[in-house]
């Protein structure tokens, strides 16, 4: 199967829901925007962001979306290796 196929065993089955409940790409990306500003937070936000297991949906989005979410992600997922803790 392609990767980009949203059916893809690959494809988490948040970003799937994500695709589906937020069509509106200016939504996604305020959405991401917002998960980075909580990974930019303590150690504690951050562990609370990777419970709510949101990593993978971002890394998924992180391939499968236009730039201007891409960099979002890409902020969030920085923020998230200098506020985090090394466990």
């Amino acid at each position: 199967m392609n990767s980009a196929n949203p059916l893809s065993p690959k494809t988490p089955k948040k970003s799937i829901q994500i695709r589906q409940h937020i069509p509106k790409k200016s939504i996604i990306k305020e959405v991401v925007w917002i998960i980075s500003n909580i990974t930019a937070g303590n150690q504690q936000q951050v562990e609370a962001v990777y419970h709510a297991k949101l990593f993978p949906t971002l890394v998924c989005l992180l391939g499968q979306s236009a730039f201007d979410i891409k960099k979002e992600v890409a902020y969030a997922i920085s923020h998230a290796t200098n506020s985090g803790s090394h466990e």
